[in-house]
């Protein structure tokens, strides 16, 4: 059993509705936006989730809401909110690339409050490496659209289940989670150069209406493509 450590525990949110837990525990997810970039929205996402609102027992034992092996596709990261030792072992349900399931036991991190998973998963996503220096989720926190980021997240391989971008935008949309995202409270160039990353250009809002451009008329193809080639490298 996990001790009272006086902070919020996934057991303090049993006896609530699924959208009162959430209203709890969605200051902790955006606390952690303001220090790391990970958008509110799909923290909670996932906590509803993967944690069943906080009521598996994986949460309700070991305060791990986001599933965190003791050992993830093999790395180590900086940041890391877990001490290190704390497991707890059990039958977990994994998927192969064809969603067949299949079922294995692993050591699952096991955490004194909900606020050290939290942040241990950020920490993860942020600095996990694919091979050499390669991160597994490049920028992943300074993208500020919540479908962007979970796209972002299966695609380096986080979750087996084929239907997990599908399941988390739909939870998104279902409690309108973007509600508690505080992208404008967050220092994104600060927090860029506190990972030591190299912030995105944004991409420019669409704003409905199209342009055309006539480049000119030439007297033969060749120049033509030039002038295509030259227009592309822009």
């Amino acid at each position: 059993e996990v001790k009272d450590s006086g902070y919020l525990t996934a057991k303090k949110l049993n006896g609530l509705s699924e959208t009162d837990k959430i209203a709890k525990i969605a200051p902790l997810y955006q606390q952690c936006q303001r220090d790391t970039g990970m958008l509110a929205s799909v923290g909670l996402a996932q906590f509803c989730l993967e944690s069943g609102y906080g009521t598996t027992d994986l949460a309700q034992n070991a305060n791990n809401l986001h599933g965190m092996k003791c050992s993830l596709s093999g790395n180590t990261w900086s940041g890391s909110t877990w001490d290190g030792k704390s497991k707890y072992n059990k039958k977990t349900e994994e998927q192969d690339a064809s969603g067949r399931s299949y079922y294995i036991y692993a050591d699952f991190r096991k955490y004194p409050s909900c606020k050290e998973s939290i942040y241990d998963r950020a920490a993860y996503f942020i600095g996990a490496i694919r091979s050499g220096t390669t991160k597994r989720y490049p920028n992943v926190n300074l993208i500020t659209n919540a479908v962007e980021q979970v796209k972002l997240l299966k695609a380096g391989g986080y979750a087996t289940d084929v239907n997990y971008v599908n399941k988390l935008t739909n939870i998104i949309e279902r409690f309108n989670l973007t509600q508690y995202d505080v992208t404008k409270e967050v220092d994104y160039k600060a927090i860029a150069k506190k990972y030591q990353q190299t912030q995105p250009t944004p991409t420019p809002t669409p704003t409905g209406k199209t342009y055309t451009v006539q480049a000119g008329v030439f007297g033969s193809e060749a120049n033509a493509k030039k002038m295509v080639a030259k227009i592309k490298s822009i």
